[in-house]
């Protein structure tokens, strides 16, 4: 099982996947060559952003170390304000074997999965925002784009 977890971690790099739809667009001048948000991936289950494991069935968030233990479990069910995200935030910053690029892997996992500026705190107010069934619309609508 830490073998196939390991493993996974290094194929399944989330931002690696969007850095590959990016560099299929050219520079023309100063401009960048625009892409339509459809062909960026969305994110699915087993994708990781660093340490970080998305498990989609469970809408958690899950760190594990360097041994492919699991360290903790951020519920992203529990993530409907700004509030509730950042409080995970500092959490995780208190964690002694956290630092921070593991907190900023976070940060991008929440960024990518919920779109906090679109859905919970967008110019700075808080909007009400119902994370699971966000992410359950995106979970159906990448399996249609799939058929």
């Amino acid at each position: 099982m830490v073998a196939e977890i390991l493993k996974e971690k290094t194929e399944n790099q989330y931002r690696e996947k969007v850095k590959k739809v990016f560099e299929k667009y050219q520079k023309v001048g100063d401009e960048i060559v625009w892409y339509g948000p459809e062909e960026v991936p969305q994110p699915t289950n087993g994708d990781w952003w660093g340490s970080w494991r998305y498990d989609a069935k469970s809408l958690v968030i899950a760190y594990y170390d360097e041994k492919g233990k699991l360290m903790y479990e951020v519920d992203l069910k529990r993530c409907n304000s700004s509030a509730q995200v950042l409080d995970w935030i500092c959490q995780l910053d208190k964690k002694n074997w956290c630092g921070a690029e593991c907190v900023g892997q976070l940060v991008q996992a929440i960024d990518d999965l919920i779109d906090p500026q679109a859905n919970i705190c967008g110019l700075g107010k808080d909007t009400a925002f119902d994370a699971t069934k966000y992410l359950r619309e995106k979970q159906k609508e990448s399996e249609r784009k799939k058929r």
